[in-house]
């Protein structure tokens, strides 16, 4: 890591534990959608084909962000859209690594589309890390997740990226898995470590299922959530351990109920570090044990300090001229379209600075200190916002949030 991002890494750590609502140092980590489109249309998420817009994030956008020097990690997703049928990606990748090759790069994908535009092949030694969203342990079952029969598909390219990894004799990209558990799927969840491992994860992400304002029938709904098969969760909760142990898998899982207590809307989860891959992520905290701030580590909801999350705009959307907005959470308000307010136009250095200082953000961030500025930040702060008895609550005030924050 450079001089540069060690000293932006450490100022912005005191400004995140020390609850800054206008901070002055660039976030460590930026979250960047390359497409708002898909190729799949699983029933776990709120992607709609209809209304996404095929756009691209094209290199010359990227070149545009110098300010990257500054920055840890870049995550070449996010939101809805599949990274990989962006046919720039393997060239976006090519020019970050070399012009900033200190950053962490790394995607979320379904692996569908891998093997496609030469992208295994750039991958390979230049992306740190990437994340395939597996959901199921059969055909049968990734079926019913995806309405589409991927399963070989997503397997066989897996095996392709371990099997170009040891040719190449090198370790990158560390192949991760997540799975979005719900009732449909809960009894594949001890399945999946050994299923990791024949395909060369070496780290297994559990997520519990959100169907805040899901409506369509087409997809699960709210008795298909973890906290509504809780019952069910718990015996299998202590095999899926047992099972990643016995194949290494690392594997970060949400306790039972029984012994889970939430932050920040979501269930915590425990990390087991079978796979002895994990490190420290923020290494500059070592730098202030001595000083002493307010409240104490972890008061705050670090997403609206650490991460700057850019997603794509859709056809409903209601600035249809922009392509990209700043959007402040990833739980109960990132449903809501700020394209009006936080449109991302590859600005510059000073102009991406002011819209990470944007008066919508520094709102919440002002509600991390103050009950009543946003009640859906009040309910987030020690409840797990993914439990059906909070939806109806949520839908309301998101719909106020809205109403009142996303026009000019």
């Amino acid at each position: 890591m450079c001089q540069e991002c060690r000293i932006t890494l450490l100022a912005n750590e005191i400004e995140y534990r020390s609850g800054s609502t206008v901070p002055q140092a660039f976030p460590p980590e930026i979250h960047l959608s390359s497409i708002g489109m898909c190729n799949i249309n699983c029933r776990f998420c709120n992607y709609e084909h209809d209304i996404a817009r095929q756009v691209y994030v094209r290199p010359e956008q990227i070149q545009k962000m110098d300010y990257l020097r500054h920055i840890q990690t870049l995550r070449l997703s996010s939101g809805l859209g599949e990274p990989s049928l962006n046919p720039y990606l393997s060239e976006i990748i090519r020019f970050i690594s070399k012009t900033f090759p200190h950053l962490q790069m790394g995607f979320f994908s379904n692996g569908f589309a891998l093997n496609q535009n030469g992208l295994l092949d750039t991958i390979v030694g230049n992306v740190n890390w990437i994340n395939i969203s597996l959901n199921a342990a059969s055909s049968e079952s990734y079926r019913v997740q995806c309405h589409i029969n991927g399963f070989d598909r997503v397997s066989g390219n897996l095996s392709r990226l371990l099997a170009a990894k040891r040719e190449r004799k090198t370790l990158m990209p560390l192949a991760m898995g997540s799975m979005v558990l719900n009732r449909k799927n809960l009894s594949d969840l001890p399945k999946m470590p050994a299923l990791c491992r024949r395909l060369g994860i070496d780290r297994l992400t559990i997520f519990p299922f959100f169907a805040l304002g899901s409506h369509d029938p087409s997809k699960f709904g709210s008795d298909d959530t973890l906290a509504a098969c809780m019952a069910q969760y718990e015996p299998l909760h202590e095999k899926t351990i047992e099972a990643s142990e016995r194949h290494r898998v690392s594997l970060e899982i949400p306790s039972p109920l029984s012994h889970s207590d939430s932050s920040f809307g979501m269930p915590q989860r425990k990390f087991y570090d079978f796979a002895q891959i994990e490190s420290n992520e923020w290494p500059m905290g070592r730098f202030l044990t001595d000083l002493k701030f307010e409240n104490p580590q972890g008061s705050y909801c670090d997403f609206l300090w650490r991460y700057a999350a850019i997603g794509s705009t859709n056809n409903t959307g209601h600035s249809p001229h922009e392509t990209h907005f700043l959007y402040p959470c990833i739980g109960p308000l990132s449903s809501v379209d700020l394209s009006r307010r936080t449109a991302f136009r590859f600005q510059d250095e000073k102009g991406f600075l002011n819209l990470w200082q944007h008066p919508v953000l520094n709102i919440l961030r002002d509600a991390q200190h103050r009950p009543g500025i946003c009640k859906v930040c009040d309910l987030c702060r020690n409840n797990d916002v993914r439990n059906p008895k909070h939806f109806r609550f949520l839908e309301e005030e998101v719909g106020r949030f809205a109403e009142t924050h996303r026009k000019v």
